[in-house]
């Protein structure tokens, strides 16, 4: 019975553990793959203008043998190309290439190692044409195809350099990464099919994998194709006003494919570098290391008025976008625009300087939104107040009644004016459909239609509008997180009420959709977003737990059954053998009552 007992003890631990994994499972805290090791490193820019020298290393143990490849074909021996390689730490080697004068045909996938998946990507910038876009020539390392319009199918087609057999499995990569068939993307047979094709998403540089599946089969690598993209600057505001003395950046964004190469123009001339240190003026790269994308201007002066055209070419589009620089000498001058920040101080104040630049004390006339200061209701007036010594105005607690354009005026010169731009952070609206998830992540079953309404609190929405985007998961943590706005489809759908709401909405919710979605409220001052992470569950995923007690009541019962047979049954043995018949025992009892009567 003891010996029962323990047995029961040890079963119900084990499935209790058994119970617990189950539910951790199902509830998709293991969903991250394990990560795969990374056997080489690569360090080497990204970008390199046309003409000049790069260098790429890789480490990578020193047992493997380094042959240097690029889009899957030997470097080879050229004047060109150089290779070193020295003795790295832990058992590590370093393989260097050097390529001098680089020119378009140097763009690609470099590799030190055949057998390695990870590669270092170089992107030459240079804006000579192509002879024919359309080219396809098999001959070429880079086959070429062309996003022409956004939301269309486009079909790539895997290009291997050698037959392949009937067993064999098609993999599809974009700039080194995995694709995974999902709705838009399908794998079929030798081809990729890309449906709602747009060129922000989709451009970049594809490579297929044939895998054979029979045992003397092995990999074999297809030529890259390039999907192509034109090139789409995005615009600068129409004009711009800088005041005299201060500085000013313009920077050049576009989207496209492959990178393109970037000049500015002032007027219609372009800019040497001897202009540019006349000027004052400095070309550097962004965040992205992009050369030439940044023109900055730290001290403004009159020169400085003109027309700034940025022109990106990518060798088979060009784009070009110019912005109106207006430097004026105005007398009145001031902090704008301005946050404002409920129930604290907030200062409103204008100076003006004359011709020899000497300040001047001016009892500035106050408006808000063309109504005059004295026409302010008397609870406003409780709260403000005009400074005396500079006849600034101070509004003690601001709130959002204060948002609007203020404006400064010199009573006797009314042509001297400043308007300051006051503006308060454009709440949103949490989101409704998971406050009980305290708005920070969203469980839905795959297939189930997922809905946000994302709304601007209607005394916060002076200028503003709404814009969504989404990232991935493991950028969360990131400053800078590569954002990326969501496109409609059949399946992805954004409802505009007007410029300050709007819906979106994904019919039938598919693993490929997780990630966090951010609606961002923009008035031109400053933003506020809510960010929601949406989780896809599996829809067998509630059945597991459910499955895993039946499981272990099955086991039980069998244990049980299989115990009670065991100890039921030598009992039987038992008693078979002590058992005589009962003719026997009768004889046996007559012979000894015989005894008895003849004593």
């Amino acid at each position: 019975m003891k010996f029962y007992l323990l047995l029961l003890k040890m079963f119900y631990s084990f499935l209790f553990f058994l119970n617990f994994i189950t539910i951790y499972l199902s509830d998709n805290v293991l969903t991250q793959e394990w990560m795969k090791s990374n056997d080489v490193v690569y360090y080497g820019p990204k970008y390199v203008t046309e003409g000049q020298t790069f260098e790429i290393m890789c480490q990578m143990s020193k047992f493997k043998a380094p042959r240097w490849t690029k889009n899957e074909l030997p470097t080879g021996e050229s004047k060109r190309f150089s290779y070193t390689n020295k003795i790295g730490i832990e058992m590590t080697r370093i393989e260097v290439i050097n390529v001098s004068n680089a020119s378009a045909q140097d763009s690609g996938y470099y590799r030190c190692n055949s057998f390695s998946r990870s590669y270092h990507q170089i992107s030459v910038i240079t804006s000579e044409p192509i002879p024919n876009t359309e080219e396809t020539s098999t001959t070429a390392d880079i086959l070429f195809n062309e996003i022409k319009e956004d939301y269309t199918t486009i079909t790539l087609k895997c290009p291997l350099l050698y037959d392949t057999t009937q067993d064999t499995e098609f993999f599809w990569y974009k700039n080194n990464i995995n694709i995974v068939n999902d709705e838009r993307r399908t794998v079929e047979k030798t081809q990729l099919i890309i449906r709602n094709a747009t060129s922000a998403v989709d451009a970049g540089d594809y490579m297929c994998r044939a895998e054979t599946i029979s045992q003397l089969g092995g990999s074999q690598f297809g030529q890259i194709i390039q999907l192509r993209a034109p090139i789409r600057i995005k615009p600068f505001t129409r004009s711009q006003n800088v005041m005299l003395g201060r500085p000013f950046t313009l920077q050049c964004n576009y989207t496209g494919y492959p990178v393109g190469k970037i000049h500015w123009l002032i007027g219609n001339e372009k800019i040497s570098s001897i202009k540019l240190s006349e000027l004052g003026i400095e070309i550097k790269p962004n965040t992205d290391s992009h050369p030439d994308a940044v023109l900055v201007v730290r001290n403004a002066t009159q020169l400085h008025t003109n027309s700034y055209t940025c022109v990106v070419n990518n060798r088979f589009s060009e784009d070009e976008r110019s912005v109106i620089i207006t430097v004026r000498d105005r007398p009145v001058n001031g902090q704008s625009p301005l946050i404002l920040a409920e129930n604290r101080e907030l200062i409103l104040g204008c100076n003006y300087t004359d011709s020899e630049g000497r300040p001047v004390i001016i009892s500035w006339k106050w408006s808000k939104d063309g109504i005059n200061y004295e026409d302010f209701d008397e609870e406003d007036k409780k709260r403000m107040k005009i400074d005396e010594r500079d006849h600034s105005l101070i509004i003690s607690k601001g709130n959002k009644v204060d948002i609007g354009n203020w404006r400064c005026t010199n009573p006797s010169d009314e042509q001297q004016f400043l308007i300051i731009i006051v503006r308060a952070k454009p709440y949103l609206y949490p989101f409704e459909e998971f406050q009980k998830t305290n708005y920070k992540s969203a469980n839905i079953i795959e297939g189930q239609k997922f809905e946000l309404k994302c709304e601007i609190i209607s005394d916060y929405n002076r200028d503003a509008g709404v814009m969504w985007y989404k990232y991935n998961e493991n950028e969360h943590d990131h400053l800078n997180k590569e954002m990326q706005s969501i496109g409609k489809s059949e399946r992805i759908q954004i409802k505009e009420f007007n410029v300050t709401s709007s819906l979106l909405t994904i019919s039938k919710v598919i693993p490929s959709d997780r990630f966090y979605y951010v609606c961002i409220a923009d008035n031109g001052v400053t933003t506020f977003n809510n960010t929601i992470l949406l989780r896809v569950k599996d829809k067998l995923g509630a059945l597991w737990p459910f499955l895993g007690i039946v499981a272990e009541v099955v086991i039980l019962c069998t244990i049980i059954f299989i115990y009670e047979k065991r100890r039921i049954k030598p009992d039987f043995d038992d008693s078979d053998d002590n058992t005589e018949p009962k003719a026997t025992q009768d004889r046996t009892s007559s012979k000894s009552q015989d005894v008895r009567q003849r004593k």
